[in-house]
């Protein structure tokens, strides 16, 4: 489900220059290195999964928390799975 939160991370995420944010909502994001980036919201977990370009997957599922915070954890798991 795509919600304010999740906007509200694409936002934080785009000065980080690494990610081409979706035109429009709902679809994932790309990494410069070629992974997908699906985001997922509900009203107590925020779910990120990112597919890297293998197609091997790794997901982490947290509570809901300031998007700011989101966003660092977003980029640390990119950064990790090498996607």
């Amino acid at each position: 489900m795509h919600g304010t939160l999740t906007s509200q991370v694409q936002e934080y995420l785009r000065p980080f220059g690494m990610f081409q944010l979706p035109q429009a909502p709902g679809q994932a994001i790309t990494t410069k290195r070629g992974g997908t980036i699906y985001l997922d919201e509900t009203d107590r977990e925020f779910t990120v999964r990112i597919v890297r370009r293998d197609g091997s997957t790794v997901e982490e599922v947290r509570p809901i928390a300031d998007p700011g915070e989101l966003a660092i954890a977003i980029r640390s798991m990119v950064f990790k799975a090498r996607a």
